[in-house]
């Protein structure tokens, strides 16, 4: 774990300093509970929104009876996960 000091000592001779300066300078507008919370959301939505599009690619290649044994039992993993709500 890098603290505040260690992480402005990393950049001391780069250009990237006074951008980071500028950051650490910056009001946080989440504590980092919250910043926790904010991020597990958002992996949980694209994670969502991967299984929704690939959920989609098996019907369409179930449609066309173009899956292999692994992508029906995924095909049938992903309606599970839909239909339980996950």
């Amino acid at each position: 774990h890098i603290g505040t000091a260690g992480l402005l000592e990393r950049f001391r001779d780069r250009k990237e300093l006074p951008h980071l300066e500028a950051l650490l300078a910056e009001e946080m507008l989440l504590e980092q509970d919250g910043a926790a919370r904010e991020l597990n959301e958002c992996l949980e939505r694209i994670l969502d929104a991967r299984h929704a599009l690939r959920l989609e690619e098996l019907a369409a290649r179930a449609a066309s009876n173009q899956l292999t044994a692994e992508e029906r039992e995924e095909l049938r993993n992903l309606h599970r996960r839909s239909a339980a709500g996950n």
